[in-house]
């Protein structure tokens, strides 16, 4: 079925973990205010408290989040334009918000530190005060978390067995720290985290890669791992444009137009036609087509969409996230094109541990994948159904079949989600393991972050 894009607003990497004990007391002051031209959702496993949703474990549909910090935001100007969500780093446990005032918000798991903070977890989202820099980017790893600041600074905190905090040594770090070991002291503009290693590019287009290279992430032809950021010597040449981590491959999208792919290769996500790892980069040849705008990465799969809104996946596809439909295997080497979204013009995915978000021009939802924890954020007269390689929806009996979703759907959000949220439009969504964020906002809070990312500060 292929979905016909038309004008509509808002209205219409990992594995099993011990949950571990939170805190749901109450956050600090709250404000009420009756109307706000902003709305942050999520959906999906908050049983860590990574939802930043109070009081709850799963949430099957996208509720509101974070209300308070859009609403209060500390410095707005008259616009609102400093409580802008200008970034999101989610894993299996715990999750990094910046707004466009620069300051850092985490929740859930705290076991490494990896909210930045001491004590216990919890599952409302809290300011991070020790990290005193403007923050304009966050990502987030398995129990570690990143943080680039306006200036090109990268702070890192968490977890560290592998290096890859950058840190020089492999202990684990409770609170953000500088990272102070980059190649020729070069200014960072963007970064990824996969489960273990990390992915920067400088200013100059240069790319860095730290961490875990069990399955060759380093990318320099040897499985040794470094815990100090590391040249790629490989492209070095070609400008990288955009970065993407799963659980333990990497992606570059190179100023020539071309991606390259390395890493962990068990179920096809490097998209070279084979399953073997990959120690360096090498080009993806199948994504050799007219201007690609976007790379993305889950867990064990990987997608790119060009700018005329084109999407191709490839990687591990058994729980329907490469949305190809029942006819195809369940693992897919080379890059394929959905076609059920070839109607759609798509700007945007999203990618998690086996589900897969899609943001079209006109800001319409659409989604793939498991829905067991109701990460797919679908209404409930939606959830009931598996959906075919021809994108025809049969109800069924079966409780597993219902969580598959194998073609894209439209993920129609509800009405009377918040007060003031008519007339707000999606303006970007996130995902990671298995949770979904989605951001609506006015036009003039588009503009705002436009604003905010211009310079070169382009977020992932």
């Amino acid at each position: 079925m292929r979905h016909d894009d038309d004008n509509e607003s808002a209205g219409g990497g990992g594995g099993a973990a011990q949950e571990p004990h939170c805190n749901d007391g109450p956050t600090e002051a709250e404000v009420e205010v009756e109307h706000f031209p902003r709305l942050l959702l999520g959906c999906g496993n908050g049983s860590a408290g990574q939802l930043g949703i109070r009081g709850v474990s799963n949430v099957r549909h996208f509720q509101e989040t974070s209300a308070d910090i859009l609403r209060r935001g500390g410095t707005a100007d008259e616009d609102g334009g400093d409580t802008e969500v200008v970034s999101i780093g989610t894993s299996l446990l715990h999750t990094l918000l910046v707004c466009a005032d620069g300051v850092v918000w985490t929740s859930g798991s705290n076991e490494f530190g990896q909210c930045g903070r001491s004590g216990e977890s919890t599952r409302v989202l809290r300011p991070l005060r020790s990290l005193t820099q403007r923050i304009v980017q966050v990502s987030a790893g398995d129990r570690f978390s990143f943080a680039l600041s306006d200036t090109g600074k990268l702070f890192s905190w968490g977890l560290n067995d592998t290096g890859q905090l950058g840190q020089g040594h492999r202990e684990t770090v409770p609170k953000p720290r500088a990272v102070k070991d980059i190649p020729g002291n070069r200014p960072v503009r963007k970064i990824a985290c996969g489960a273990q290693h990390v992915l920067a590019v400088c200013n100059g287009g240069e790319l860095l890669v730290w961490g875990s290279s069990r399955f060759g992430q380093m990318g320099n032809g040897s499985y040794v791992s470094s815990s100090t950021p590391q040249l790629c010597k490989f492209l070095t040449t070609d400008g990288v444009q955009d970065i993407a981590c799963g659980n333990g491959h990497c992606l570059v999208l190179t100023g020539k137009n071309a991606v390259h792919a390395w890493g962990l290769n068990n179920f096809g996500q490097l998209g070279l036609g084979h399953s073997t790892n990959g120690l360096r980069p090498a080009e993806i040849t199948q994504l050799r087509v007219p201007k690609l705008g976007q790379i993305a990465a889950g867990s064990f799969h990987s997608a790119a969409v060009t700018t005329a809104g084109l999407v191709f996946a490839w990687g591990q596809g058994h729980r329907g996230q490469l949305g190809i439909g029942t006819e195809a295997p369940r693992s897919l080497p080379r890059p394929t094109v959905i076609e059920a979204l070839r109607g759609t013009r798509v700007r945007e995915v999203a990618a998690g541990l086996s589900h897969t978000l899609f943001l079209s021009s006109s800001r319409r939802i659409y989604v793939c994948g498991d829905n067991s924890n109701g990460q797919l954020g679908l209404p409930p007269d939606d959830d009931d159904t598996t959906v075919d390689a021809a994108g025809t929806a049969a109800a069924s009996n079966s409780s597993s079949s219902k969580q598959l979703f194998l073609s894209p759907v439209p993920c129609r959000l509800r009405a009377g989600l918040a007060p003031g949220a008519d007339g707000l439009k999606v303006d970007q969504v996130w995902s990671g393991g298995n949770t979904s964020f989605v951001y609506l906002t006015s036009e003039a809070g588009v503009e705002v972050r436009r604003d905010r990312t211009a310079g070169g500060l382009s977020l992932i």
